[in-house]
């Protein structure tokens, strides 16, 4: 019997570090640094990793790796891209023949492993798993640059010159509807759509005799 216990006792201690020395090469990369933008459908991520957890990287021998992976609608966690980190920080500019989309939900995680040894997840703040969200600033194509403010200036104008000739067209739709009462018959059309709202008082007009 006293054999058996010692036995069991031994297994029981080989299971205890087998658990401690798996958990301890499960290896958890911190950021201190991730900033993305997009520009032109070209990503640039601009990245600093802890410097802790860049020395357990090189202490346990694993070449990290910038993964770059996307949220599908139907549930799936796709994968578009890595490269190789040769450094503790730095910028990266993917390739263009990703042609990201600013509705694109991405997804980054460094990730590696040699041996027995892995990265089991990334965290940035709060956000913390195998791969974690990343937030892209910037938009593509023509709405970089001044040109946009002057595209929205002209679009701004345009729309002000709509709701000026929607104004006149109401106002003199109420002198001819509205007699007695010209202004109260502005106010109430305030609450009808702009682009019928004169035709609306004409049709009114032409079919009663009172101002209501």
């Amino acid at each position: 019997m006293s054999r058996f216990y010692a036995i069991l006792l031994g297994l029981l201690v080989l299971l205890t570090a087998a658990t401690g020395w798996a958990a301890e090469t499960d290896l958890d990369v911190s950021l201190v640094q991730l900033d993305a933008s997009l520009s032109r459908q070209q990503l640039t991520v601009t990245y600093d990793i802890q410097p802790k957890s860049w020395k357990q990287l090189r202490k346990a021998g694993i070449q990290p790796q910038l993964v770059l992976r996307e949220a599908t609608r139907d549930g799936r966690v796709d994968f578009r891209f890595a490269a190789k980190l040769d450094a503790r920080q730095g910028t990266l500019a993917f390739p263009r023949e990703l042609v990201v989309r600013p509705s694109d939900r991405l997804m980054i995680a460094i990730e590696g492993a040699n041996g027995f040894s892995h990265v089991a997840t990334t965290t940035f703040g709060e956000r913390c798993g195998p791969a974690i969200p990343l937030e892209v600033r910037g938009v593509s194509g023509k709405q970089d640059g001044p040109q946009h403010h002057g595209d929205k200036h002209r679009d701004d104008k345009a729309k002000d010159h709509k709701r000026g000739n929607y104004a006149a067209a109401i106002v003199e739709a109420c002198g001819k509807a509205s007699k007695s009462n010209p202004s109260q018959c502005v106010s109430l059309a305030g609450n009808l759509p702009e682009r019928s709202a004169a035709e609306t008082i004409d049709a009114c007009g032409e079919q009663t005799q009172w101002d209501s």
